[in-house]
């Protein structure tokens, strides 16, 4: 799951590049990773099972900081991380033991604009705007939909039953509507197509139903939505 986890919504492969062992003392200065193939927009790294304490990568982005620690749980269990290419990282220092890695180009089709980083801030600048000129420009307007990728029960539905990319997508969401003075609801979703009464054409109908807040909490039991209330995909 770690392209979606990237945001990443086309189709992608990860084509092996390298087996890399850090020992004691080894590092890896702060970078950024060239494009090895063609359509390559990111990397991929599965540590193996090695105890090791040390060795965390340090990423950096816009401003934006975050370390990713493979050492705790190194001795018996697999680590995976991603980053896309512009995304700068440096390796610390190995303090002990031995660190290998598996590291894979992640490449996307041909035709696409390639996912980075920055592409990814200008989306979510794109609806912080959009949240930020609500009242002014889509007053009209009671809310904004964007449907998750997963299905999810009635008792499932709550924000830290999230799976995959939703539960990082409703994260965001989250904090990002409360930056803005925005409600963040979660609800199931219907949609109905039907012949009209007088038989002139179809009728469509989407509905909301058990809409709860964050913790899973019954707010309301259904509304119908407008087609105009969906947000492009994030």
């Amino acid at each position: 799951m770690t392209v979606e986890d990237l945001g990443v919504q086309v189709p992608t492969s990860a084509e092996s590049y390298k087996l890399l062992l850090y020992e004691e003392g080894a590092f890896f200065k702060a970078h950024r990773d060239t494009e090895k193939t063609p359509g390559m927009f990111g990397t991929l790294v599965i540590c193996l099972p090695s105890e090791h304490t040390g060795g965390e990568v340090h990423l950096s982005h816009d401003g934006k900081k975050m370390v990713l620690e493979t050492g705790p749980t190194s001795q018996f269990d697999l680590s995976t991380l991603a980053w896309y290419s512009d995304v700068q990282h440096a390796i610390q220092p190995i303090k002990s033991g031995y660190r290998p890695v598996l590291t894979y180009n992640l490449v996307q089709i041909a035709g696409v604009r390639k996912p980075t980083a920055e592409l990814l801030d200008e989306n979510h600048s794109r609806l912080e705007k959009l949240l930020r000129t609500w009242k002014r420009d889509f007053d009209y307007l009671d809310m904004f939909v964007h449907p998750f990728e997963h299905k999810y029960t009635e008792a499932s539905l709550r924000a830290s039953n999230l799976k995959d990319r939703d539960g990082a997508l409703g994260n965001y969401l989250q904090n990002v509507c409360s930056a803005n003075g925005v409600y963040f609801f979660l609800a199931n979703m219907t949609h109905e197509t039907c012949e009209d009464q007088y038989g002139d054409g179809d009728d469509d109908q989407t509905t909301l139903y058990h809409v709860t807040n964050p913790s899973g909490q019954v707010i309301r039991d259904s509304m119908y939505l407008d087609h105009e209330t969906f947000l492009p995909k994030i």
